[in-house]
């Protein structure tokens, strides 16, 4: 076993801002050896995603036992969903020098950054402007007006605790993004973009 730790690298941003995508691209690069946290979740899959490699999909009640005997570092409520990471899984993948790139809320980064301040790293994307955002929630498809009036209320109110991350990018160009924050992961960065 390696006697170092890994590093945490934390991806947060309003619904639709592109992080998930970011997430997962970043971990095809090869040289920032990283990989995925895969966080148990109370809602369906979406189209293409699967269970174990995406998400733990679980039942509600399956996951407030896990919550109950403090089986989660961090866990989250969005919207009608529950999110968790799991204590003993993180664990272990620091022990062993992995490096993992996480999709949190600010509640999870905040809670992560506490916990392992000093291999934790907080990145918050942002859409190029609202009206952008608003689209890109839309083109996911089945989702109804009530639903997508709480998350673009719910954005405006992350958007406001960007401020408290290590790092801000303006998400309007994907390839560039993925520049920044692989600067950000080698240790070669700048505060700001």
């Amino acid at each position: 076993m390696s006697s170092r730790l890994g590093r945490l690298f934390i991806i947060s941003g309003p619904s639709g801002s592109g992080k998930t995508t970011l997430a997962q691209k970043l971990v095809r690069i090869k040289q920032l050896k990283l990989q995925k946290s895969i966080s148990f979740c109370t809602r369906k899959p979406r189209l293409g995603e699967k269970d174990k490699k995406d998400y733990f999909f679980i039942n509600k009640k399956e996951f407030l036992e896990k919550k109950k005997i403090g089986e989660f570092i961090e866990w989250t409520k969005y919207l009608d969903t529950f999110y968790g990471t799991s204590k003993k899984y993180l664990d272990a993948a620091l022990k062993n020098d992995k490096n993992i790139i996480f999709c949190l809320d600010m509640k999870g980064a905040r809670i992560l950054k506490k916990k392992y301040p000093k291999q934790t790293t907080t990145i918050f994307i942002l859409p190029p402007s609202k009206k952008e955002l608003e689209k890109r929630v839309k083109d996911r498809g089945n989702m109804v007006t009530r639903e997508l009036r709480a998350r673009m209320k719910l954005a405006d109110k992350e958007r406001k605790y960007a401020k408290n991350y290590d790092y801000t990018i303006i998400n309007d160009d994907l390839i560039d993004t993925l520049k920044k924050i692989s600067i950000i992961i080698r240790g070669k960065n700048n505060k700001e973009y």
